[in-house]
């Protein structure tokens, strides 16, 4: 005869519980853990602008990708994404970071495909994302 595999229905209800509030007695760790997985698309980004053609034509080129997170209390989720970060005082040059196309003053043959940048390193962060968001629930259901 096989061996059966008892539940205690309290225990794992008060598990089930545990997990249906974790977005809400862990927001502060998922929104780290997204902004770390996201990171690995922005520095790619700021690592590939900066080795190729695009000079400092324009003024001073700070690191024009940065991360952020999101909330949508009314669709219920939270995301992270790699974005554009907002200009600078001292940084003349943000206008050659864009996603059509080239700034008016800088020639179509410095177009960079930032999709094939992020499509490079998708797996990267799709990994780092499950290790950390795996440690939450660990640490939630324990």
């Amino acid at each position: 005869m096989a061996d059966l595999i008892t539940i205690n229905d309290k225990a794992f209800l008060a598990k089930l519980e545990k997990l249906a509030k974790i977005d809400q007695d862990y927001e502060k760790e998922i929104r780290k853990a997204l902004r770390d997985s996201v990171k690995i698309w922005a520095d790619s980004i700021n690592k590939s602008v900066y080795s190729g053609a695009i000079t400092k034509r324009t003024g001073g080129l700070g690191k024009a990708m940065g991360v952020g997170t999101f909330k949508s209390e009314a669709k219920g989720y939270i995301g992270g994404k790699s974005r554009p970060k907002r200009a600078s005082n001292k940084n003349g040059g943000w206008r050659a970071h864009f996603f059509a196309s080239p700034a008016s003053q800088m020639d179509g043959k410095y177009r960079f495909d930032f999709q094939k940048v992020y499509n490079r390193n998708t797996r990267r962060v799709l990994g780092t994302f499950t290790s950390k968001i795996n440690k939450i629930l660990v640490k939630a259901i324990s």
